[in-house]
């Protein structure tokens, strides 16, 4: 039933997106950061002070649980 999807997606969306939930990162030098993708919902924004480069390294750890 697309109406009942709708309605249910935008629950969800305004749900996530509650300041709550959100974590904003000032990054300076030496910073190190891990957030678990399954668990989170990931919104880069280009906003890193003095346009300085980034960079990401994506790791994937296997578990014995």
């Amino acid at each position: 039933a697309p109406k009942e999807s709708r309605a249910l997606l935008g629950f969800l969306h305004d749900h996530v997106v509650q300041p709550a939930f959100i974590l904003r990162h000032r990054w300076v030098p030496g910073d190190l950061v891990f957030w678990d993708n399954r668990c989170n919902l990931h919104n880069a924004l280009p906003d890193y002070a003095g346009g300085g480069r980034v960079t990401f390294h994506r790791v994937s750890v296997k578990g014995d649980a």
